[in-house]
């Protein structure tokens, strides 16, 4: 597939579960109207050329598990609204031109067992000590700029850089 993603697409069966674009020549901006898609469980758009910000309309997936948008040339912070995935557990969004702090409400995913956020140079911040609760979970993050705080918390949750290497944290 080549080209954007039709607007059209927010109007697809209230009951579509599972959404896979990835891996195609896909470009434009990730549609504001997937956020009406609220049955979705997955939804994947990575490997494709897709730019512009995150839509905060995404956080009205409720029930996602899975939000995979990464290696694609996404810019901009990532939404507070993002917190509101509170069934997700994992969520890819490596490889873009992410910038800005890591949003506190990233704390709100307690189901969250995996996390891809390295490859972004503008991104930095805290990840949620909440998260690392979880004991399955996992972090991949730029460790020169996100702070990871779970090796302090006793579980076995940890936080990894992109090439797999532990991250100490400070």
């Amino acid at each position: 597939l080549t080209g954007r993603v039709p607007t059209e697409i927010g109007y697809l069966s209230a009951n579509l579960g599972y959404l896979v674009l990835s891996s195609n020549n896909l470009s434009g901006h990730v549609p504001t109207e997937l956020g009406k898609l609220t049955n979705l469980l997955d939804l994947k758009v990575r490997y494709n050329n897709m730019t512009g910000p995150l839509p905060t309309e995404l956080g009205q997936l409720s029930v996602l598990l899975t939000l995979l948008l990464s290696q694609n040339n996404l810019t901009g912070s990532i939404p507070t609204e993002l917190g509101q995935l509170t069934s997700t557990t994992k969520l890819e969004l490596h490889s873009n031109n992410l910038t800005g702090p890591l949003p506190l409400h990233l704390g709100n995913l307690t189901h969250l067992e995996r996390i891809y956020l390295y490859d972004n140079d503008g991104l930095w911040g805290t990840v949620p000590s909440s998260l690392c609760l979880n004991r399955w979970f996992f972090a991949y993050v730029d460790c020169d700029k996100v702070v990871c705080s779970c090796t302090h918390l006793g579980t076995n949750a940890r936080c990894f850089d992109g090439s797999l290497r532990s991250c100490t944290s400070t």
